[in-house]
């Protein structure tokens, strides 16, 4: 099953970037290597961690929340 492809402003971009990279460190702190690990995309199209897809998306839905906006 293919994924509709979601789409976001570059504003909105930046915004999902920074939450994930907040939470990433508060849960592993300043792991760039593991942060780089996490989101490797494997052949399958997946990140290495499927949580760390997750975690983005959560991300991209909070940037383009109405509440972020403005």
């Amino acid at each position: 099953m293919m994924e509709t492809p979601t789409l976001i402003t570059e504003h909105e971009a930046l915004i999902a970037m920074r939450l994930f990279l907040e939470q990433f460190y508060a849960r592993a702190g300043n792991d760039m290597e593991t942060l780089i690990a996490d989101i490797t995309i494997e052949s399958d199209g997946k990140p290495l961690d499927p949580a760390a897809w997750d975690d983005w998306l959560r991300c991209v839905d909070e940037a383009k929340s109405p509440r972020r906006l403005g």
